[in-house]
């Protein structure tokens, strides 16, 4: 059977929510990997159908391979859905094609023997290698794991694939999907998606835009693998469920929450959402607060997460104030 066919659980990631998680660290920006499991199992109560350990959210860059691997098993151990793992170069690569293939081999076959259901391959850096699709496929049959590409906005990523290239990986064998973040580039964002659904129909489009979300399911994705769902999946998962079961109404309604929720967390600077997620899992108390740090982003002022969480809280106490539709 080719990889590249949707078959078993992972075509329940379709029309679904895949939450990328945090990587619970401390202060010293050490991986709490015992805190990992507990963590995920709530993201999965309130009602996520997927994780995602080590994305862009849970800092997956930040990780050593042995890190990766632990989160990835407690995970695996504390939740009975799909888990996609996140694999990529973090500056270990070497200087030839060769040794990035290397690499990101033995990264997937790692992963993969942790118990991850499927990889996600962060974008290769700019003139890293040059065959990228290639290298997916590469990925997918070293670790005997369906991959997802993924199209993340420069400023996270070094390179941000266009829409020509997102359409050769969702053709490339071995290739189970893509996410598209490109953050706030509504054209890219659409002409990819777009694309990719008349590149291959029965590819699996994950939506990472949180500052379009509504849009970008109306634009053709039809799964989510978002940062924000890390913390209050809940409204996430609301957004999905009223679009994928037409409800046009609850649709507008709770697109209309998480909007404003997401326009508070990810504001410049943008990449400092990682922090004020953690700030939230800690608030509503899926992580200790010791554990909510953010290695990739500089110490802040309590003040600053006071003010934040007050700002969330009050936005999700008038949305439950508000009754849903019929």
């Amino acid at each position: 059977m080719s990889l590249a066919t949707n078959t078993g659980p992972l075509e329940a990631l379709r029309h679904s929510v895949t939450a990328a998680m945090l990587t619970p660290f401390d202060a010293s920006g050490t991986p709490a990997v015992d805190a990992a499991g507990p963590y995920a199992a709530s993201l999965v109560l309130d009602g996520v159908g997927a994780l995602a350990v080590g994305a862009h959210t849970g800092r997956g860059l930040h990780l050593s391979d042995d890190a990766r691997g632990a989160v990835v098993r407690a995970v695996r151990e504390a939740v009975d859905v799909p888990v996609v793992a996140g694999v990529g170069l973090a500056g270990q690569g070497g200087d030839s094609p060769a040794s990035v293939e290397r690499a990101l081999a033995r990264a997937g076959e790692e992963t993969a023997a942790a118990g991850a259901d499927a990889l996600l391959v962060y974008p290769v850096p700019r003139g890293a290698h040059p065959d990228v699709p290639g290298l997916h496929a590469l990925v997918a049959r070293a670790s005997g794991l369906p991959v997802i590409a993924f199209v993340l906005y420069e400023g996270a990523s070094g390179q941000c694939y266009s829409a020509d290239l997102a359409r050769r990986l969702v053709a490339t064998e071995g290739v189970l999907g893509l996410k598209v973040a490109v953050l706030d580039d509504a054209v890219a964002c659409q002409d990819i998606l777009t694309g990719c659904r008349a590149e291959r129909a029965e590819a699996i489009l994950f939506t990472g835009e949180d500052r379009m979300f509504g849009p970008s399911l109306m634009w053709g994705a039809d799964a989510a693998l978002v940062g924000i769902a890390a913390a209050l999946p809940r409204v996430t998962v609301d957004v999905v469920r009223a679009w994928t079961e037409e409800r046009h109404s609850d649709f507008v309604r709770t697109s209309g929450v998480l909007d404003v929720l997401a326009a508070l967390v990810f504001r410049a600077p943008v990449d400092f959402y990682v922090q004020r997620m953690a700030w939230l899992a800690g608030w509503e108390g899926r992580l200790p607060r010791r554990l909510c740090h953010d290695p990739g982003s500089a110490p802040s002022a309590e003040r600053e997460r006071r003010l934040f969480v007050a700002a969330a809280e009050a936005v999700l106490t008038r949305a439950v104030a508000v009754p849903p539709g019929p």
